[in-house]
């Protein structure tokens, strides 16, 4: 399923009645869905608990999940709850995500609608042999990771969101002493006045600029050399091609639209400008899909290597009084070499993640009610 079509299944009703708190799928290799609300969102450490007692429970079962793990955080903005996520193991038993952010207090109608269509895709793609969606086609030369999904909705402005497929380099492909890791990034924007599927009653609100940011210098790894990003150039379709051998794709990018390459690769960033023309093309969905790689030193043992930051900002404009609203969403990828069960001590603000994960043996007693599986 294509990003852009995502809102398309907003509709659709969850296929059972969960409860408030854990919801546990009973198909596929183990897909489990947490959700929350502004009285109790769903913390970055429920997200650690969840995850990783997935990957437990698939090892006890005999399952092989090699080291490292690729992981992700979702970053949340000051005014934002996680109100639902979902988790699964792909072939390889590996994680996957799916995060929605709503802003405090609103309604978590659509987010639900989402997530829900969500779990039914993993526990799809859990029956096969190997997953089916774009995300796990071979790109030669190259081992597929993960891929994770993040949404962040504010009526009545809209939706945003920052999703990814993640790749490394073969080894039997790489003559360096680094590891090369690849991005391709899905940005996007749903205005609050689009007629797929998130229309909010009485809304004028439209996309009008967008921004796509790929931040290697977050990370801890040391070494690190961004070798090649894209699109530099506009080119309808255009064609990404980066590394050796080439992690390539290429793709229609939306009409009307002006893309931008304004990143600093000395300094290991790429960051994509979007500027949406027209009446029709700003009351409709977009998307681009920016790429870059990177070589980082090689690491094999540890607790955390932190990657890249993969993230959205969108301004959205009320086409009656031209006024404007901006939020962004994001994600921290990293390499989980330890397998424990990880927490985490975090400060939110409006720019940064902090997490420092801890053996559980070791979490410090909070206040929050743990959420229990039913």
């Amino acid at each position: 399923m294509k990003r852009r079509n995502f809102l398309k299944t907003a509709g659709i009703a969850t296929a059972a009645a969960f409860s408030p708190n854990l919801a546990t799928a009973k198909k596929g290799p183990g897909t489990r869905r947490l959700r929350g609300d502004a009285n109790n969102p769903v913390s970055v450490e429920d997200i650690h608990r969840l995850r990783m007692s997935l990957v437990h429970e698939f090892e006890r079962r005999g399952g092989s999940v090699e080291r490292p793990l690729p992981m992700s955080d979702p970053g949340v903005e000051d005014g934002f709850d996680i109100v639902d996520y979902v988790v699964t193991l792909g072939p390889n038993g590996k994680p996957r995500q799916h995060i929605e952010s709503v802003a405090t207090g609103q309604s978590v109608e659509n987010a639900r609608a989402r997530a829900a269509n969500a779990q039914k895709r993993f526990e799809q793609s859990g029956k096969l042999s190997t997953q089916g969606d774009l995300s796990t086609q071979a790109i030669s030369g190259w081992e597929y990771e993960t891929s994770d999904e993040y949404y962040s909705e504010n009526a009545p402005y809209g939706v945003i969101y920052s999703n990814y497929d993640w790749r490394k380099l073969k080894e039997s492909n790489d003559d360096y002493d680094e590891d090369m890791h690849g991005f391709h990034q899905y940005s996007g924007m749903v205005p609050g006045t689009s007629k797929d599927g998130s229309e909010y009653d009485g809304s004028d609100w439209m996309n009008q600029v967008g921004w796509a940011y790929h931040d290697w210098n977050h990370g801890n790894a040391s070494g690190r050399q961004l070798h090649s990003r894209g699109p530099v150039v506009q080119e309808s379709p255009y064609n990404v091609s980066i590394g050796l051998p080439s992690f390539e794709f290429s793709y229609d990018f939306p009409s009307d639209t002006d893309i931008v390459e304004q990143g600093e690769p000395s300094e290991g960033q790429g960051e994509w400008k979007y500027d949406i023309w027209g009446y029709t093309n700003r009351h409709n969905p977009n998307e681009i899909e920016p790429g870059s790689t990177c070589r980082v030193d090689e690491k094999s043992s540890g607790t955390q290597l932190d990657i890249v930051r993969l993230k959205t900002k969108g301004q959205f404009q009320n086409d009656v009084t031209l006024n404007r609203v901006n939020w962004s969403c994001w994600m921290d990828t990293w390499w989980n070499f330890r397998g424990l069960r990880f927490s985490s001590r975090l400060r939110r603000s409006s720019d940064r993640l902090f997490c420092t994960p801890v053996p559980a043996r070791g979490r410090p007693r909070t206040r929050r009610a743990r959420r229990q599986p039913i």
